[in-house]
């Protein structure tokens, strides 16, 4: 966000990668001309010049799985409602298309509102490795959005139905989501999903640029549990309207 700022203030730092940085690596390591380095900030000499921001990503099939033996890979976890763990983290996509205010992910990482999938056969022969490799017990798609693309979400679930026999959970918008979508996930093992829900207060999420109605919300949750499914929601404190009441409980302004 201040890279430039952030360089002037900590001569010990080197570089700075703006957006998505696996190219902008690549680059630097493979000892390319700085100035034609796109998506970089660096010193030279007395100044900071800062080079133009990369592309978006558009095929993220060709990027390399992560380097996940140089990590404590087990400990990084959201095994939330009970998942069991060692817990695999992995995305299937890859940006967001909705503008909520508070959000800052897609326009810092990504630079705008584009919205990426992955091939979900190369999704499962990815998660079928790490079972073998590391022994985890259960997945978790950590996407920005997991559930978009009713299509796409079909073909994955079937695809995990037919090679992986372990629970899993995503990260979802309820507004996104349909009866049939969510059996096909249960049938394939869909143990928890985290539905974002920001604010109980309707007037507060239309300011918020959220886009979602709690009539939804409502009513998705009370399907996700009907095919047993266990919901954890999320919410966002301080949005714009919002004070505090002597009950503790949210009112638009």
């Amino acid at each position: 966000v201040l890279g430039e700022e952030v360089l002037k203030e900590n001569t010990f730092i080197d570089y700075i990668f703006v957006g998505e940085y696996e190219y902008t690596l690549l680059d630097l390591v493979k000892g390319n001309n700085l100035r034609n380095i796109l998506g970089l900030i660096y010193r030279e000499g007395s100044k900071i010049r800062v080079n133009p921001r990369r592309p978006v990503i558009e095929d993220l099939d060709g990027l390399p799985w992560p380097a996940r033996h140089f990590l404590p890979i087990k400990k990084y976890s959201d095994a939330f409602c009970g998942l069991p763990t060692p817990s695999l983290q992995i995305w299937a996509s890859r940006g967001c298309p909705y503008k909520c205010i508070f959000c800052m992910w897609p326009e810092v990482m990504y630079g705008g509102h584009r919205y990426r999938t992955r091939n979900p056969i190369k999704v499962v022969d990815e998660i079928e490795w790490c079972v073998k490799e590391y022994g985890f017990r259960s997945v978790y798609f950590d996407d920005d959005i997991f559930n978009i693309g009713k299509d796409r979400i079909l073909r994955l679930s079937q695809e995990i139905k037919r090679r992986i026999k372990l629970p899993w959970a995503i990260m979802a918008r309820a507004d996104t989501m349909d009866e049939e979508m969510l059996k096909a996930m249960n049938d394939s093992g869909l143990y928890a999903l985290k539905y974002g829900v920001e604010s109980g207060v309707q007037e507060i999420l239309d300011r918020s640029g959220k886009d979602l109605g709690l009539n939804k919300v409502t009513k998705m949750v009370k399907l996700t549990k009907e095919f047993g499914i266990k919901v954890h929601l999320t919410f966002t404190f301080g949005l714009p309207g919002e004070n505090w009441t002597e009950s503790g409980s949210n009112s638009a302004a």
